[in-house]
């Protein structure tokens, strides 16, 4: 009773002092950088009814230096979620509403989740949740889009481990590629920039003795790869998805694929050479991978999404 007393004091604490911060961005910042603590103090219910929505606020909203704090506040509190249901609902709206948002802003907004969501989750979950989304935003027509994506690359190449992921690779060094010759000077010269880190950026190699550099030797990464194995451990019991809605959102992706892929055409997504991004083979513009592929894979038997959509 005494903690139900004290949660409910700071709960009421809180609504004071986000009502009363009106446009003072700093304050702002300083409550969603605080508000990832909350899982362990205020109940799930509560945090999904005010404070999750309160953080999608700032992230669309909100100012330019508010905005990454409460995506990583949003990345913490889907982690942090202890109730299947809420983490549910939380992991569609991101979906819905930023991935799939018709605002660029929007699109914006998820990839800022997306790279808050990087060291938070392990490699499966990256790879099962994060990498496809990631994919369709690097043939978004907006540049600013495509720009904002690609600094992704070199992380999500991170999640990568051989042989078994060797079709994510080649999705990864594709969509490189194809923005390398961007119709947009601004995002072909940001993907040249980044390509030499993508390059060098070491491979993990199942039943291997480390990291794979790009001259092919091994080097140490032991420590690394047991985070991540504890984190994917965790994962298993504590970021299932329900599975109904899952396969609602599986259904919804199938649904609107072709309206998003349609505006890409409209808006005449190109590489430099002049031919249509969304013809060229590797998923970062492949129309076929749009359709068949995305941030939804189909649910499996932990609610969590299988990699092709049947």
């Amino acid at each position: 009773m005494h903690k139900e007393g004290v949660a409910a004091d700071v709960h009421q604490a809180l609504l004071a002092l986000s009502a009363g911060l009106g446009n003072n961005w700093r304050s702002q910042q300083q409550l969603a950088e605080a508000l990832h603590a909350l899982p362990g103090l205020l109940g799930v219910d509560i945090i999904a009814d005010h404070w999750a929505p309160y953080a999608f606020t700032l992230l669309l909203s909100g100012a330019a230096a508010v905005k990454p704090a409460a995506a990583a506040c949003l990345g913490k509190l889907l982690r942090n979620c202890r109730k299947e249901r809420p983490r549910t609902d939380l992991y569609c709206r991101i979906i819905r509403e930023l991935a799939w948002g018709r605002s660029c802003f929007a699109r914006l907004a998820y990839i800022q989740v997306c790279a808050a969501a990087l060291p938070i989750f392990s490699s499966r979950w990256v790879k099962e949740h994060v990498l496809e989304g990631v994919l369709e935003m690097l043939s978004d027509e907006v540049p600013n889009v495509r720009l904002a994506a690609l600094g992704l690359l070199p992380a999500l190449k991170q999640t990568i481990r051989l042989p078994e992921d060797v079709e994510q690779l080649e999705q990864l060094t594709s969509a490189m590629t194809i923005l390398m010759t961007d119709n947009d000077r601004d995002v072909s010269y940001a993907a040249r920039s980044v390509h030499d880190t993508f390059k060098r950026t070491p491979l993990r190699v199942t039943g291997g003795s480390g990291l794979m550099e790009l001259s092919g030797s091994m080097t140490g990464g032991s420590d690394v790869a047991a985070a991540d194995k504890a984190k994917e451990e965790a994962e298993q019991t504590e970021m299932e998805f329900a599975k109904d809605e899952m396969e609602k959102l599986r259904i919804e992706w199938c649904s609107t694929g072709p309206e998003r892929r349609s505006r890409r055409a409209a808006a005449g997504m190109t590489t430099g050479d002049g031919s249509s991004s969304n013809n060229n083979s590797g998923s970062g513009g492949s129309s076929s991978s749009s359709s068949s592929h995305g941030p939804m894979r189909k649910s499996n038997s932990r609610g969590k999404m299988d990699s092709h959509i049947g």
